[in-house]
């Protein structure tokens, strides 16, 4: 069957189960002659197996020793649950923390000092907070797309006001003017496409990208 039947059949997208494929977790056949990729209920199985895994943040190459048969289940199992046992210990940390700065009626008067001490003293146990400068670096690509997009489509927008131009001082046959007009036409359009994809990949934080599949 096709990629798009293997994906309806099993919730994972296509875009995933491409992503699989080049990460090693997947190895589907391809029909003769197109090159088509043709998935087996095998295939179909293992894809489950490994959404179901994935459900739970696995990592891929944990998953991957478990479907090769070089780890087994429950030893993958037991060192994850140690994983989101220290993932559980952080969120509790973080709510200690909300919860003393909601008997605060401002920030003017919370006793940061004491509160910075308490997030010192916890990251000392090993507590992990939020990764500020990854934030924020994340925020600085985004404003990178857009302004390397804005001035493409800009320089793109000025050509196609030239060929406008030009057009009122020496016309072309409109065919000829309209294939011409559609190649900067075309650029922004991929631009701008391009961009929103962009965009989506930086919000889902493409540092941790493994994560979202």
């Amino acid at each position: 069957m096709r990629i798009n039947e293997a994906a309806q059949k099993t919730g994972v997208s296509a875009k995933n189960i491409r992503f699989y494929e080049a990460e090693g977790l997947l190895a589907p056949g391809r029909e003769s002659g197109n090159g088509y990729r043709s998935y087996t209920d095998a295939d179909l199985e293992r894809l489950r197996r490994i959404r179901l895994l994935r459900l739970l943040d696995v990592p891929l190459p944990e998953i991957r020793a478990v479907l090769e048969g070089r780890e087994s289940l429950p030893d993958a199992m037991r060192r994850h649950a140690v994983t989101l046992q220290a993932r559980r210990q952080d969120v509790d940390a973080a709510l200690s923390l909300c919860a003393a700065l909601q008997k605060e009626p401002s920030l003017d008067g919370a006793d940061i000092a004491a509160l910075q001490a308490q997030v010192a003293a916890e990251q000392r146990k090993g507590v992990q907070f939020v990764d500020i400068e990854r934030r924020d670096i994340r925020r600085r690509r985004s404003v990178g797309a857009v302004v390397g997009a804005g001035l493409f489509t800009a320089l793109m927008l000025w050509t196609f006001a030239l060929l406008l131009w030009a057009q009122t001082v020496d016309p072309l046959p409109w065919w000829l003017w309209a294939l011409v007009a559609g190649i900067p036409a075309a650029c922004v359009l991929g631009t701008l496409v391009v961009l929103w994809e962009r965009l989506k990949e930086i919000r889902k934080d493409e540092i941790d990208a493994y994560r979202d599949y």
